[in-house]
Order: C-alpha cells, then structure tokens, then sequence
C-alpha cells in the first residue's frame, strides 16, 4: 500500500477510502479517559434515576403505612372505648370494680384472688387496670429514687423474685402489711411472673396496688419483663 507523505495508515481501515481510514499527522488523538468519563456520566445518571424512583417508592410507602396507622390507631381507640365501658352480666363471679381504683376496690381484688385464683377478672376491668397503668407508667421517670425516711410510711419492704408464686405474694403482704400510706411501702425487684402458676394474678394484684398506692408501691423491672 503506498502512504504518501506526512501521513499514516490507520490499523483495519479499508485502502479504498469508503472508510474514512487516514489520519493525518498533527490531528487532534483519541484519549481513552475520555471513554471513562462518558462511562461514568452514563452510570451517575442511571444513579440518579434509580435513586429518583426509590424516593417516590418510598414517598408511596410512608403514604400507605401512615393511612394504615391512622386507620390501625382509631381501631384501637375505638376498642379501648368499647372494652373499658363494658360491664360484667349477672353470670360474672368475681368482685365488681370502681375506676379509678380505691382502697375497697384493691381489698375485694386481694379477697377475690386469694380464695378464687381459677376465676378470670373481667376483661372490662383487666383493660381498666392495664390502660390506667399505662398512662400512670409513662408519667414517671426511668430511675425513681424513693425515700422511707420521710416517715409516711411505717416500714420499707424489699421483695426478691416472685416468678408467678402467688401463694409467696399474699404470705410476704399478709406477714408484712397492706401497702398504703401509714402501712408500709414496697420495692418488688422484679421477675413477677414465668415459671409459678400464677404470674397473670400476681402481676394483677401488682398493679392494683400500684394504681391505688402509687407512693407504697415500687416495681423494677427485671429480665423476664424485658418483652
């Protein structure tokens, strides 16, 4: 093939000039970066548009989630309304409650539960107690520091673990009092409930005497609370 002078044969390129095959001397040359920046321009906008399109994905979802929650939220105030109203029917065994809690309503749960264990609570009233401990709970702070020097009570009980052992709770409130102001105060350490029969009563009576004598009565929560 002959090459003329001050230019060059361009590797694969046809001699009969359909293709553009020459190249003069002193033109501008392919700079191969030039393909890694097309490249990553391509990829920073496909990037982009993934990530356009996974906002809007996410934008849908929070929607739909927050309808759902809206709708889940009412339901359950509308059943809190409902099952903190209903009344117990003439079929009903145990001890009729008064809310909120007083010292006579907390002596019928004690009685009703020490003699008739096997016998359910209402629902009615079992809702009562667990929602008005809710709200009780989520007003006082992580750490309570408590005091029995102040002379309001007239004894300070520690009590270990109870695990369900009802039997245990009303020998140690028997021997040692009612709590209540002038009686005396309690710190139940934990691990109300697992292992013993009983943990649903023992938690019930727990948390009646906490509604009723919130200052006579403390609860840590231990490791099998922690669900």
């Amino acid at each position: 093939m002959r090459k003329t002078k001050n230019s060059k044969v361009v590797p694969g390129a046809s001699s009969s000039g359909t293709n553009e095959a020459w190249q003069k001397e002193g033109s501008g040359k392919h700079d191969p970066r030039d393909d890694w920046h097309r490249l990553d321009a391509m990829q920073e906008e496909k990037f982009v548009s993934s990530t356009n399109e996974t906002s809007r994905l996410e934008a849908l979802l929070r929607q739909r989630q927050g309808a759902s929650g809206d709708k889940r939220e009412a339901a359950r105030a509308s059943w809190q309304a409902s099952i903190t109203k209903e009344e117990p029917g003439p079929e009903y065994k145990g001890p009729r409650l008064k809310f909120p809690l007083g010292e006579e309503d907390v002596y019928s749960l004690y009685h009703h539960v020490k003699t008739k264990p096997d016998v359910p609570l209402h629902p009615g009233y079992m809702a009562n107690m667990l929602f008005n401990a809710q709200k009780l709970y989520q007003q006082l702070p992580r750490v309570t520091e408590i005091t029995h020097s102040d002379g309001k009570h007239d004894k300070f009980v520690v009590v270990g673990d109870i695990h369900g052992q009802l039997a245990d709770l009303l020998y140690i409130v028997e021997k040692q009092g009612f709590p209540g102001p002038g009686r005396t105060m309690y710190l139940f350490n934990g691990d109300f409930v697992d292992r013993g029969k009983y943990g649903v009563e023992v938690m019930t009576l727990l948390v009646a005497f906490k509604l009723a004598f919130p200052d006579s009565i403390h609860m840590n929560r231990g490791n099998h609370e922690d669900d």
